[in-house]
């Protein structure tokens, strides 16, 4: 079977896919995690609403003084079953002439490492993510374009047999591996350093795989424009992604989507619903819900529902906010809005009324909503939540909007984790 690609620039974008709507029930079932300074360690938690019931704890820390020291929460990935994390940090107990990198992978409920020995890595900057399935890890250079080289490989571990493999080799600062809905692999391999990538669906082996095992076959090219990073939409099996997105100032963007070669779509052009700046028309967050898909374009501030049947709703412009996130109620009434430095807005969604505002004085990332009335988000010593910024944490927070008041359930050093492909969602 010829391989299916995609020709685009790739600046990364942040694309969060989330659960809400219009009457639609949230899920309160999500896991989060807690670190202890003075013994250096980190407990998991599962969680419903805010009841916190540990599974498991390890021994790593985000001093530099730490035994297994974590440069990020980047770094720490649970599997979607809560039973497994992995973990990519320096074992400071071994004296070397150079840093000695490692991953370790723990049973949660043994406490114990699923391999006799950790395993090296080449680099702390190795990212792990596990699969929806929960059977392989895999772990990869971060998608920063700053790493040093040569870049290191990618690797996949699989639970099943204890095994290491290495599906592809990556050639360029750009390449991108990572997983999609039904545990296949997206390799983003860039033929030419700024302008021709392909995108190439594989089996976690590195082989080919055929169109029938992810129901698309796609051979795309726009115009040479730049394309984003894409984000999948399980209500109705497509996947979207902004196009225009190259940082050269115009600021100009579409979103467009696609199932199979036959339907690929223009959803939205931006410049079209931006009436106070339609040069800069440019995507600030996308979100995935039961009843469309949600664009988030910032100053001004404006949302654009984008419906699975393909009409568009542009919800009134802002003018208070320059927000880089969005979260909108379970109800579909309200849209909290995060301007990424600090204000936190709640907004009437039809309206674009501002009812609450409130200032944050750390980043915040991960909004979900509890229920009609509680935000939850956590906080980090960093600057932004995409390229792998992550800082340590400083906190799980819930927002009641009904008495404006912040609470954190789980002190000051603890975040929340989210889990791929589930109402977490975070490729």
């Amino acid at each position: 079977m010829p391989k299916p690609y995609v020709a685009f620039i790739v600046i990364l974008l942040l694309l969060i896919p989330l659960q809400s709507g219009y009457m639609v029930e949230v899920p309160t079932r999500y896991y989060a995690a807690s670190y202890d300074p003075a013994a250096q360690t980190i407990t998991f938690y599962r969680a419903e609403d805010t009841s916190f019931t540990p599974i498991g704890t390890v021994n790593a820390g985000f001093a530099e003084d730490s035994p297994f020291s974590l440069v990020r929460i980047s770094r720490v990935a649970l599997s979607p079953d809560g039973q497994h994390v992995a973990l990519v940090g320096q074992d400071t107990t071994i004296t070397a002439r150079f840093p000695i990198y490692q991953l370790r992978i723990y049973n949660l409920a043994t406490q114990q490492l699923t391999t006799q020995y950790p395993i090296p890595v080449p680099s702390v900057s190795m990212l792990p993510s596990w699969s929806p399935d929960g059977h392989f890890l895999l772990v990869k250079p971060t998608d920063a374009y700053f790493d040093p080289l040569p870049i290191p490989e990618n690797l996949i571990y699989s639970l099943h047999d204890d095994g290491i493999s290495y599906p592809v080799q990556t050639y360029n600062q750009l390449d991108r591996l990572f997983w999609t809905p039904n545990s296949l692999l997206m390799y983003e391999n860039h033929l030419d350093p700024r302008y021709i990538s392909v995108l190439t669906f594989l089996q976690v082996d590195g082989s080919s795989t055929d169109s029938s095992a992810l129901e698309t076959n796609v051979d795309v090219t726009l115009d040479n424009e730049s394309i984003c990073q894409f984000t999948w939409s399980p209500y109705n099996r497509r996947w979207y992604f902004s196009v225009g997105c190259a940082g050269d100032g115009s600021g100009i963007e579409s979103i467009y989507s696609f199932s199979d070669a036959t339907d690929l779509r223009l959803e939205v052009r931006l410049k079209d619903y931006v009436e106070d700046y339609p040069g800069a028309a440019q995507v600030s967050d996308i979100q995935v819900t039961p009843n469309g898909v949600y664009v988030l374009t910032p100053g001004p501030s404006r949302v654009i529902q984008i419906g699975f049947d393909g009409t568009v709703v542009p919800f009134p412009q802002g003018n208070e906010l320059d927000a880089a996130n969005l979260r909108i109620s379970p109800n579909g009434q309200l849209v909290a809005l995060y301007s990424g430095i600090g204000d936190l807005t709640l907004n009437r969604l039809t309206t674009g009324e501002t009812l609450l505002k409130s200032t944050i004085s750390r980043l915040a990332c991960h909004m979900r909503w509890l229920d009609d009335t509680r935000l939850m988000f956590s906080t980090f010593d960093s600057f932004q939540c995409v390229f792998d910024n992550y800082g340590p944490p400083t906190g799980i927070h819930i927002w009641d909007t009904s008495s404006n008041t912040f609470t954190l359930p789980l002190g000051e050093t603890s975040w929340l984790l989210p889990m791929p492909y589930s109402e977490e969602a975070n490729p």
